[in-house]
């Protein structure tokens, strides 16, 4: 319908009798409601098809002419650019004006810049209260699984995951998650702590892809399990190479400059040092006691009679020397211990017996003792000798 200037309605007839002639010619007739054309439906209620005019404002339901042109028809497009509106393709109803104010009560208040009240999202999944309080995953756990979480006023933060150990409790994951797994840090059920690059746990709870694994035992593994802290205090390293010059263990210094390697072992189990003087702690003979010498007809028996070879072990090219365990006198012999599946301490052994070592410090007493026999004899014997060519002199 054109935009025409229509006469003002106030205390007009509505029989008909008072008409407009539009610019174009049409005749239009007041019938109380509306300007409408002559010949509209007797009886039908104008305001469910056109609307009333008053000065600048329409009200009532508006419906679009059907197969209308441009300048007559008032076009979808047009209607839903306006900045309040709803257009139904249905009935061809067009809704102007102000929107009805939502029903706020499910939800907070806003006073300025501040929300009061408590805040539920979905289904109780996420809780924010007003006591600082949140829940995060519902707050119950299902007897099927599930999981929740839940930080307290006083900073506390709480998580529940089901019974797998596989399951981390406190997760940060990766944008990208890898097939399985993605987490970079957990905090799993059994009060493991892993970071990694994508760590992931098997059933039994054993870490994959951990680089770092804290247990809550005291343990702790780095770099996968390379690097371990036991629980009774010891430490112990694993290193794979094929070079047996790899260094396992490499300690650095400031002195005499910056990062100066002063100690290392090799691969092949090799000990290297820029000292290789191994020094007492403490050597007062005031500080201790029991003090025997070594038996000197022992010490010279035992370096007579230990052979010395040089080897090396099967698997290894590296070249030792030392005597074998199985010919040092007895009281010399050593049976390393270690620790079996159960955690008693066992001989260590393999299928063929027993594997044994010896006490290097009892062999060097030995030696050093029977090489000062040696001395006092050969001293003896100069003497006898210097003897002897002084009489045939």
């Amino acid at each position: 319908m054109a935009a025409y200037d229509f006469p003002a309605t106030a205390g007009k007839p509505t029989d008909g009798s008072f008409t407009y002639t539009a610019p174009t010619g049409e005749l239009y007739e007041w019938n109380g409601y509306s300007w409408v054309t002559p010949g509209s439906p007797a009886g039908e209620d104008p305001n469910l098809r056109f609307v009333n005019i008053t000065g600048d404002t329409m009200t009532g339901n508006l419906t679009l002419p059907g197969g209308g042109s441009d300048t007559e028809a008032l076009q979808k497009q047009e209607i839903e650019a306006l900045p309040v509106s709803t257009f139904n393709n249905d009935s061809g109803y067009i809704t102007l004006g102000e929107v009805p104010a939502p029903d706020l009560t499910p939800y907070v208040e806003k006073a300025g810049d501040n929300m009061t009240g408590d805040l539920t999202l979905g289904t109780d999944k996420i809780t924010l209260n007003t006591d600082g309080s949140a829940t995060f995953g519902g707050s119950v756990v299902s007897s099927t699984g599930g999981s929740s979480a839940a930080v307290y006023p006083q900073g506390q933060f709480w998580a529940i995951t089901d019974d797998s150990v596989a399951t981390p409790s406190i997760a940060v994951r990766q944008e990208t998650i890898p097939a399985g797994g993605g987490q970079t840090f957990g905090v799993y059920s059994d009060g493991t702590l892993n970071i990694g690059p994508n760590i992931q746990k098997n059933q039994a709870g054993d870490p994959i892809n951990a680089t770092i694994q804290l247990n809550s035992d005291g343990s702790a593994k780095m770099a996968g399990a390379k690097f371990a802290f036991e629980t009774d205090g010891s430490m112990s390293t694993y290193a794979q190479s094929t070079s047996s010059f790899f260094s396992c263990l490499s300690v650095h210094s400031n002195i005499p400059t910056h990062d100066t390697k002063k100690f290392r072992v090799r691969a092949d189990g090799a000990i290297e040092a820029t000292n290789t003087t191994v020094q007492a702690i403490a050597s007062e003979r005031r500080l201790k006691e029991n003090i025997v010498a070594i038996e000197s007809v022992e010490a010279w028996e035992t370096i007579k009679l230990t052979p010395y070879y040089a080897y090396n072990f099967i698997g290894s090219d590296s070249i030792n020397y030392g005597p074998m365990a199985d010919e040092v006198p007895a009281e010399m012999v050593v049976q390393p211990m270690e620790e079996d599946e159960a955690g008693v301490m066992v001989a260590r052994s393999d299928d063929e017996g027993p594997i044994r070592s010896y006490d290097n410090g009892m062999l060097q007493a030995r030696l050093y003792t029977a090489l000062q026999t040696a001395l006092t004899r050969i001293e003896a014997l100069e003497t006898e000798v210097q003897a002897l060519k002084n009489i045939s002199s």
